[in-house]
């Protein structure tokens, strides 16, 4: 793993960096992998930290890696939560994801952070890698976030945060994201949401209990369809159906 990318990102003092996934900065590629969208991603200035609001970015990966670079320069900490790790013939496209992930790790270091700065939460709309179908020799890198990926309501609520910003063009809000931010506004954190470059103040939002909420067993039944790595995140490979499935 690039430990210098990782914990430019991630910084071991800040609290917010034990959530940060890992898995991305594990690939070899990333010490090469081109950047292009910092520096010219979505002007990042309209959206200003407030000490009770955090941030999530529910955006292309490439596209949300770059603006959390600029709303670091803006005073939030980015935390990435893209976990998955890369392979040829891959689901989830993720080359454009390390380019910003190593362009953007001495802009985000060199940062004036605050120690009380508000988190900006990074995912990709992508993880799901919609059309794709399970076929041998191709890398089953998809993923999904968890209520365990992120801090509990009642953690936000005790570090001050009380509103959640969704910054998302999708339509709805996804079923797995829906889970995270039902018990964020069930532990009084109001959600509200906006659409990126718009001019137009949030809006408030109601999350609805999505179903299997809270279920014990939610986790396991969703990931079964998903490919574990023994490295952290998830991403492994199809076999042939005459050999046994592994891990990338």
């Amino acid at each position: 793993m690039s430990r210098e990318l990782f914990e430019a990102w991630a910084p071991p003092a800040c609290d917010w960096s034990q959530w940060a996934k890992p898995a991305p900065f594990i690939a070899k590629d990333i010490q090469t992998a081109a950047g292009r969208y910092v520096g010219q991603a979505l002007d990042p200035s309209t959206i200003r930290p407030e000490h009770d609001m955090a941030v999530i970015l529910e955006l292309p990966g490439a596209e949300a890696v770059a603006l959390a670079v600029g709303l670091a320069q803006q005073g939030f900490r980015p935390v990435p939560l893209i976990n998955t790790t890369t392979g040829a013939s891959e689901a989830v496209s993720m080359g454009a994801i390390l380019g910003e992930l190593r362009v953007g790790a001495p802009i985000v270091q060199a940062a004036a952070i605050p120690e009380d700065a508000p988190p900006a939460f990074v995912l990709d709309t992508a993880r799901e890698a919609p059309g794709y179908s399970r076929r041998p020799r191709t890398y089953d890198n998809r993923w999904m976030v968890f209520p365990q990926d992120f801090p509990s309501g009642n953690y936000m609520i005790a570090r001050g945060i009380k509103r959640l910003l969704l910054l998302t063009r999708e339509a709805n809000i996804r079923r797995d994201l829906m889970h995270v931010l039902r018990r964020w506004q069930d532990a009084g954190v109001k959600i509200y949401r906006e659409l990126p470059g718009d001019s137009q103040p949030p809006v408030e939002v109601n999350v609805p209990k999505p179903s299997q909420f809270k279920l014990g067993w939610y986790r396991f039944l969703v990931a079964m369809g998903l490919k574990k790595n023994s490295a952290g995140g998830f991403g492994g490979w199809i076999p042939e159906p005459s050999q046994s499935s592994g891990s990338g």
